[in-house]
């Protein structure tokens, strides 16, 4: 856990100064070989400016244009002329780099360049301020930048995919600029000009959720600049137009990005490929919504949607078996945080493409809510909820609800496991006779029960995974 004074009070307040008094002091004693406590021992003197974000997070140094603004001619020029004000920042007027760099300064992973800064950020706090160029003061974080010290050396990299694809929050800076979207945008003479934070997000508009204006939840987002697209959503993305599966943000910024216990849409706009995704470890957008499917699969149907050859996935980076379906062998077999999207997606019954899929899901989730991090057993629980409902919904009840709302997954492991096997066996004592047989992708034996050898085989890839994970907040 990181302290309110080291991370929290950089991003979440206005003007932030941590004032720590005894650097010097820790880093002698550090240089001296013996055991410091950074979280217990560092002292602090804490001031903000404001608590929260405030209007000079984005804004900059407002008091020159409070001043100005007292007089009423100044307000009437500003009001009838262009606007512009050379005494404070708006972001909108400045260049697209330092515009997104504004955003950056807080949704952009980071460190100080050297110790010096480092010092300084800690004494007086951030020295950016809207406008600077960012890599002035800070260096942006990526899968290999070098971790500090004797810090875990896999500190920053397990914040990123393989691919180095953002899978965290407050990496969006990052996730965008690696975006052909964002890159080719700013071409001279690009036609719909360049693609910045602000062309989507509107801090004094729209939906505080996301800060998204209406029409930027919707296709009209992306379409403004996608125009042939837009002429043939459903031959683009091979499913009817009024279907998730024709949405451009599930498709191009699918949610596969953790962070305050939920799955975000990443900002790394790209285009989905099976095999290199499941190579990379990262989740596919395609199977994303069929999660029982296999990467095969998906790579064929793409194939056969955009009449081009896409590889066929030879290998998982989670060492899985690809003739499984990829949802459910990530979310035993994979990583946390993949483990957490493969859990999350599995509750989104409206984007099941069929009922034996949503029974299929059943099993697995029954099987993680055994496993060893709550923030797994929480999405799978949560998910399981949502799948009983829906089931019941269709006409095909299988009665989970009772004892789900009986879970703790911070609970005790003996209350937690009591719970887990009456959902078992309520699960097994429902009849099936109607249900068909399971697919063999799914893993499940002729009674709808995941087989022993399947779950114990995951399960194990899934213990030698690296677990730790520090997002950095």
């Amino acid at each position: 856990m990181t302290l309110w004074n080291i991370g929290c009070i950089h991003c979440h307040n206005t003007g932030g100064a941590p004032q720590v008094s005894n650097v010097a002091e820790l880093r002698a004693l550090a240089a001296r070989g013996e055991p410091i406590d950074i979280q217990r021992e560092l002292r602090f003197d804490t001031v903000v400016a404001e608590l929260g974000i405030s209007c000079e997070s984005c804004h900059a140094k407002g008091s020159d244009h409070a001043e100005r603004m007292r007089s009423p001619l100044a307000r009437f020029a500003a009001r009838t002329l262009d606007g512009a004000d050379p005494s404070i920042v708006n972001p909108k007027d400045l260049p697209p780099e330092r515009s997104n760099e504004v955003c950056a300064a807080c949704h952009a992973g980071r460190l100080p360049p050297s110790p010096a800064a480092l010092d300084r950020l800690m004494a007086g706090g951030s020295s950016f301020r809207p406008g600077d160029d960012l890599r002035d003061h800070f260096d942006p974080l990526h899968k290999d930048s070098p971790v500090p010290g004797n810090a875990d050396p896999h500190l920053f990299s397990n914040r990123f995919w393989a691919d180095g694809g953002v899978r965290l929050t407050a990496y969006e800076y990052q996730a965008l600029e690696a975006s052909a979207c964002a890159t080719e945008s700013r071409a001279p003479g690009y036609a719909n000009g360049p693609l910045t934070c602000i062309r989507c997000h509107t801090m004094h508009s729209g939906d505080p959720a996301g800060m998204l204006p209406e029409a930027n939840r919707t296709d009209a987002a992306c379409i403004r600049c996608h125009q042939p697209i837009a002429q043939d959503l459903a031959g683009h993305s091979g499913h009817p137009v009024d279907s998730a599966g024709a949405r451009c943000m599930d498709c191009h910024m699918p949610k596969e990005v953790y962070g305050v216990m939920e799955i975000h849409r990443t900002h790394d706009i790209r285009v989905p490929d099976a095999a290199h995704d499941l190579s990379h470890g990262r989740p596919n957008a395609c199977l994303n919504c069929h999660t029982g499917e296999t990467g095969d699969w998906a790579a064929r149907e793409q194939a056969r949607i955009t009449g081009k050859d896409w590889p066929l996935p030879a290998e998982r980076l989670d060492g899985g078996p690809v003739a499984l379906a990829d949802g459910l062998v990530a979310l035993l077999a994979g990583d946390p945080v993949r483990q957490a999207v493969a859990a999350e997606v599995m509750g989104h019954a409206d984007n099941a493409p069929s009922l034996t899929e949503l029974r299929e899901r059943l099993p697995w989730l029954l099987a993680a809510l055994d496993d060893d991090r709550p923030a797994i057993r929480r999405f799978a629980w949560r998910s399981l909820g949502k799948l009983d409902t829906a089931l019941a919904e269709r006409g095909t009840p299988v009665g989970l609800a009772p004892l789900l709302a009986t879970f703790d997954y911070t609970g005790e492991p003996a209350s937690r496991q009591l719970v887990v096997r009456s959902l078992r066996a309520q699960y097994a004592a429902v009849p099936k006779a109607d249900w068909g047989a399971p697919r063999t992708q799914s893993g499940l034996d002729p009674t709808w029960q995941l087989k022993p050898e399947v779950r114990e085989s995951l399960e194990l890839l899934g213990r030698s995974a690296e677990k730790q994970i520090d997002i950095g907040e």
